[in-house]
């Protein structure tokens, strides 16, 4: 595993913004790929400060190309490994959000029809298709255990990788309020109304980006300075509510970019009127998702959350009710989020022992880089090298099978593989060893040969 190590100049840096601003960013992991190990970078508008990844891999870590001065980008060709991980450190219960930044795809390929896969643990999330520029791949997740591997999963061609973000979530948030057990991909994150361009943190606390939505042509935007009444706790910044989209009539928000499949999603819808002189109930409208009656909504602060099954295509619809509702639908900001489910991975006995099998083999074998190969889920989405899983009765995998021939294995066969209680089948043919196999390989239950 590649281990988050915050340098002297990370704390340094940090300390700088503390002194320089009261907004803290406590958890924030902020990776700027290739960039020097030595610099720390102050975004000056957002006072991020961006750390590098040099220090993040044994010697199994790609290459770096500069795209310009001021971007970078990791490629990872490695023809041994199956994934490319980034191994950073969580506080188990608390939910998080994660980002990662793919650029200049068109450049980086190593063919037209590139593509890899981005899994967070064992749960496949999202591709990413070099013909795309740019790609963000973000979600939302609640940490099972004290760490996380976001991984760049084996597809065709080179995988790459320009920035990576973590952050801690700190408000009471609609995400996974409902099912902790899930993994949410933020299809579309947008500021309705909004002329000005991006808002993300400071203003946005947990540095959610909500973009402006330039494809909109329907719906006539408005703007206010006004607050929430009763000083009502928002899960959004007030400066996100304070734009929106209206009509006398009809909403219409059409999305292109829903995966072929019947997946699940949410839609987290919200809510805020601007107009000082609408009063309750004078703004009354549906929403439709797909045709289909999703709810009902007025204009006093509201956030309203919907899940579904869509493939292809989404189409949201807010219309003003036929009767009784004298101004049509308004709507401040939405979220489109995809719902995975948590993939087991690993048991994660099998998990250690192969992991100090690993250790034991790359100090004894040193340079290897099969070996070196080995980070992220043992088994998935893609297993290790040499390695052959299979579910056991409690959802998880357990590793059946260890093929170490022809790798160049020299000295003794390491002990610890003994630790693997689950093995059936251990192939060592075909290399350098030297003495006899111990006799505690006795007695591993399932071994056969």
């Amino acid at each position: 595993m590649m281990e988050l190590v915050l340098s002297c100049g990370y704390i340094l840096c940090f300390l700088l913004l503390h002194i320089q601003t009261t907004l803290a960013q406590e958890g924030f992991v902020s990776i700027d790929c290739c960039s020097s190990s030595n610099a720390t970078t102050n975004e000056p508008n957002t006072k991020i400060c961006w750390i590098s990844d040099n220090d993040l891999f044994g010697n199994d870590k790609g290459k770096c190309k500069s795209i310009n001065y001021y971007e970078n980008a990791r490629i990872f060709e490695n023809e041994f490994g199956n994934k490319w991980c980034y191994n950073l450190t969580t506080t188990k219960g608390r939910d998080y959000l994660i980002r990662g930044t793919f650029l200049h795809g068109h450049i980086l390929r190593s063919s037209n029809d590139t593509f890899f896969n981005i899994s967070i643990d064992a749960t496949s999330i999202a591709q990413v298709d070099s013909s795309i520029d740019p790609v963000e791949v973000e979600s939302v997740f609640r940490a099972t255990k004290q760490y996380i591997d976001f991984c760049l999963v084996r597809g065709k061609g080179n995988a790459y990788i320009s920035k990576l973000e973590l952050r801690p979530l700190i408000d009471d948030l609609v995400y996974l309020s409902s099912d902790p057990s899930r993994v949410l991909k933020v299809v579309n994150r947008v500021d309705l109304g909004n002329k000005h361009g991006v808002i993300r943190y400071p203003t946005d606390r947990n540095d959610r980006i909500w973009k402006v939505d330039k494809a909109q042509k329907h719906g006539t935007p408005i703007s206010s300075n006004v607050k929430v009444r009763n000083n009502a706790k928002t899960s959004i910044p007030l400066q996100v509510l304070q734009t929106a989209l209206t009509d006398d009539k009809r909403l219409q928000f059409g999305f292109d970019n829903i995966d072929t499949g019947d997946n699940e999603y949410m839609i987290a819808l919200y809510f805020l009127e601007l107009d000082d002189s609408v009063s309750i109930g004078q703004r009354v409208f549906d929403i439709y998702i797909n045709g289909i009656l999703g709810g009902e909504a007025g204009s006093n602060y509201r956030e309203i959350v919907l899940s579904f099954t869509a493939n292809q295509f989404l189409n949201v619809n807010l219309i003003k009710v036929a009767d009784g509702s004298e101004f049509g639908p308004i709507c401040n900001a939405y979220e489109v989020l995809q719902l995975h489910s948590w993939v087991q991975g690993t048991l994660q006995e099998d998990v250690d022992a192969i992991t100090e099998v690993k250790n034991e083999l790359v100090s004894q074998n040193p340079k290897n880089e099969l070996w070196e190969s080995w980070i992220g889920d043992p088994c998935l989405p893609l297993p290790w090298k040499g390695l052959f899983c299979i579910p056991n009765n409690q959802g998880s995998f357990i590793i059946t099978n260890l093929d170490l021939s022809w790798t160049n294995l020299q000295r003794s066969l390491p002990s610890t593989v003994t630790k693997l209680i689950n093995l059936e089948r251990l192939d060592v043919s075909h290399n350098e060893l030297v003495g006899s196999i111990p006799d505690s390989f006795s007695s591993m239950p399932h071994l056969t040969r």
